[in-house]
């Protein structure tokens, strides 16, 4: 199968909201803008996140099927090496240069809250998230991205066991659903405001909104998907644009905007999934979905010895274009001359 051009580009608008949400925090600048643009430019990477979940469950859900047949026939150590060689390489690249930084004391880049083998061993044990929401989301930000990976290979850890334990798929599906059931009771009643956001089973049913959706593709390959796309859409921009209506219409307050961002990006990834659109004028954020694994774990290194550099400097809109695509070429290079050649080593 090759690249679909439409899923790439969601990825790279996620990406793109998630950088912008991180150079806001730490190169922030007055404004005279109405909020909602500043919501919407500056405060979406907590929903850009939201919509990898979806993603990664769609893609992976779909690339099970297309190499084994169906979820009940995954092969577990294929499967197990394909993630190995995909997740670790990056991973422990990271942890080697962040430990590296926080050994010297590098401005902005030592730890705060946790020990350096504390959060080293969060990281390989894939509990970074737990470790960020004991302490409430105050962890240095380069640290901090490893949060959302965690939550990715737990779920990734068990997943292809529940294929092979639940063969019939309406099991499956009941399982899928029960994640996607709790997921706003956990964003409501976690102990704290870092659990309600980053605990496994607040995250893990947009995930199961992937895979749900990558079924139910299966199931229908000739879908008639103006309908989808359109429903799809409506509710992204519901929540990620209105958030206003959002809180008024009591979504917010129960934790099923999250629900209804993620339901809104699986029903577009059914529409999406022929890959028949070519989408024209969106290269560049293409290219971002297709590294935005390397660019989400490295781009703040460059944020952050941005931020150290140029504090207090006045023309800081350019600075976030310029460090927007310095994040984009070093997410590049890692992938072009680390990540995916390592990829392909280990796999074979």
């Amino acid at each position: 199968m090759g690249r679909n051009a439409a899923i790439d580009l969601i990825r790279g608008l996620s990406i793109l909201a998630v950088i912008l949400g991180h150079l806001y925090i730490h190169l922030p600048f007055v404004n005279q803008w109405p909020q909602w643009i500043v919501n919407i430019l500056f405060f979406g990477g907590y929903y850009g996140v939201r919509v990898f979940f979806v993603v990664s469950g769609f893609l992976i859900a779909q690339s099970i099927m297309n190499k084994w047949g169906g979820l009940p026939q995954v092969n577990l150590k294929r499967f197990y090496l394909m993630r190995f060689a995909r997740i670790v390489p990056c991973l422990i690249a990271l942890i080697v240069i962040l430990s590296a930084l926080d050994l010297f004391k590098a401005p902005g880049f030592t730890l705060v809250g946790a020990t350096l083998p504390q959060t080293i061993f969060a990281a390989l044990t894939f509990r970074l998230n737990n470790l960020v929401a004991e302490l409430n989301g105050h962890i240095v930000g380069a640290w901090f991205v490893l949060w959302s990976l965690s939550v990715e290979e737990v779920f990734y850890l068990f997943f292809p066991l529940l294929c092979l334990i639940f063969k019939r798929e309406r099991w499956l599906i009941l399982v899928l659903g029960i994640f996607i059931v709790i997921g706003p009771f956990a964003r409501v009643f976690g102990t704290n405001e870092g659990w309600q956001d980053y605990s496994y089973l607040s995250c893990m049913d947009g995930i199961a909104f992937g895979v749900l959706a990558a079924l139910f593709v299966a199931k229908n390959p000739n879908l008639k998907s103006r309908g989808f796309v359109l429903s799809g859409l409506g509710l992204f921009v519901l929540i990620f644009c209105l958030r206003q209506v959002t809180y008024l219409l009591g979504l917010t307050k129960v934790g099923l905007n999250v629900t209804v961002l993620e339901l809104g990006i699986a029903l577009m990834l059914i529409a999406l999934s022929p890959n028949t659109l070519r989408l024209r004028g969106t290269r560049f954020l293409q290219w971002y979905g297709r590294n935005s694994y390397e660019v989400y774990l490295t781009h703040m290194l460059v944020i952050t010895v941005g931020a150290a550099i140029f504090k207090g400097i006045s023309l800081v809109l350019p600075l976030y274009v310029l460090m927007i695509v310095i994040s984009g070429l070093l997410g590049y290079a890692v992938a072009k001359y680390y990540s995916e050649p390592l990829n392909r080593w280990i796999r074979q």
